[in-house]
């Protein structure tokens, strides 16, 4: 059972008040998206040239090639 009228006030908290909406901590979660984006492509790409040799040839353990 739902009382009427009361709603949870999250904005009254101390957490919102002193933690959430400060500059740091929207700065922070601001830079460590921006990093994320720039950072992604290239933890991918290494992840891939390590699969296949940073030329983007096929290394010789890869099954197919001639010995």
């Amino acid at each position: 059972m739902q009382q009427e009228g009361h709603t949870m006030d999250i904005m009254g908290t101390w957490v919102y008040k002193y933690v959430l909406n400060s500059w740091w901590f929207l700065w922070t979660i601001a830079v460590l998206i921006i990093a994320g984006n720039f950072l992604a492509p290239i933890m991918i790409w290494l992840i891939m040239a390590g699969k296949r040799g940073a030329g983007g040839k096929k290394s010789a353990d890869e099954p197919g090639q001639p010995e």
